[in-house]
């Protein structure tokens, strides 16, 4: 028997939750299905967000300005917010063979603030301030979802303190030995999403259709050498997942001529989010590295992504990432 006042006492509470039961109904259905009955949970949502503004917009003065301005800082918050889990559905789900992202699409895609999300992302998981037991457990379920190998993590798992300590793990030693009579190798533990010949004016193919220059992407003052006959230029594009080993390493012996460090967004870098928008790989912000090696120049460029936007350098520590600075840099 349910005594008096554990019923609902107001309207707001029943919208509450006839919206909880919505949303569990929709965990029900099929990604279709769930899809078509979202903005009616986001009606339900809307109308319950209105009473509440109305019932705390009725005092004057200078408590209703304050109000009013927490709300609509909240209310643009959760706009933007809101189009996160749509956006990145597209940008990591996009069937091959689809059209690119509308106009429209890429200027919503815009306003999103993957930067300062990212920014905020990497404070978390960085934080000493959060409790020990909390990194633990993130690091576990971080484990647990992605199927992380922990039988070749240099530490064991108590060493970590927070998530990001754990998220740019080492390796223990020589749990990646090099061929030795191997000239390049894979610089980082990834999937290859493509491979390819670039153009005689050196352009990328990103998919098919969607190029760019290769001075677009790489943006430093030293430029590649001419052209050996019968020599061909090759590009690798690799996909660092959540499961890897997030640090790269020297693909071969090279020697570093200039770096250079080029501001921009942090969209998602996937293989559906590179069939999306065009020319993603020189939107992102990235470190670019012009190097030299036994058979010429060699390019290296570290691009960043949403939550992984932070690129550091081991030989040179004035590069750093995902900064509130906007200014390209040479070294």
């Amino acid at each position: 028997m349910v005594s008096h006042s554990e019923r609902p006492t107001s309207k707001t509470a029943g919208a509450r939750s006839k919206t909880m039961r919505a949303f569990r109904a929709l965990r029900a259905l099929r990604p279709e299905a769930a899809l078509k009955l979202l903005p009616r949970v986001r009606r339900v949502q809307g109308l319950e967000m209105m009473r509440t503004i109305r019932r705390l917009t009725k005092s004057s003065g200078k408590k209703r300005t304050i109000v009013k301005r927490l709300l609509g800082a909240t209310l643009s918050a959760a706009a933007s917010f809101s189009l996160i889990p749509v956006i990145y559905a597209l940008s990591t789900l996009w069937p091959e063979g689809m059209s690119s992202a509308s106009a429209l699409s890429l200027k919503t895609l815009g306003c999103v603030p993957a930067n300062a999300m990212s920014r905020w992302f990497g404070r978390f998981a960085d934080s000493d301030r959060i409790p020990y037991f909390v990194h633990q457990r993130e690091i576990r379920m971080l484990i647990k979802t992605y199927g992380i190998d922990i039988s070749e993590v240099e530490h064991p798992l108590d060493h970590y303190h927070t998530l990001q300590e754990f998220f740019s793990r080492r390796l223990r030693p020589n749990a990646r030995p090099p061929h030795p009579l191997c000239p390049l190798v894979s610089p980082c533990d990834a999937e290859v999403l493509q491979v390819g010949r670039m153009t005689s004016d050196d352009m990328i193919l990103q998919v098919k259709g969607d190029t760019y220059a290769m001075s677009t992407l790489m943006q430093t003052t030293k430029q590649f050498s001419p052209r050996k006959p019968g020599f061909d230029r090759i590009y690798f594009l690799f996909h660092l997942r959540p499961r890897d080993y997030h640090r790269f390493h020297s693909p071969a012996d090279i020697e570093v001529i200039e770096a250079a460090h080029i501001p921009g967004t942090l969209h998602p870098v996937t293989y559906a989010s590179s069939k999306w928008i065009p020319g993603l790989f020189a939107k992102n912000e990235r470190v670019s590295l012009m190097t030299k090696w036994q058979f010429g120049n060699l390019a290296f460029v570290p691009v960043g992504a949403t939550c992984v936007g932070s690129i550091s350098l081991g030989f040179d520590p004035r590069i750093r990432t995902n900064k509130t600075s906007s200014v390209q840099n040479i070294f």
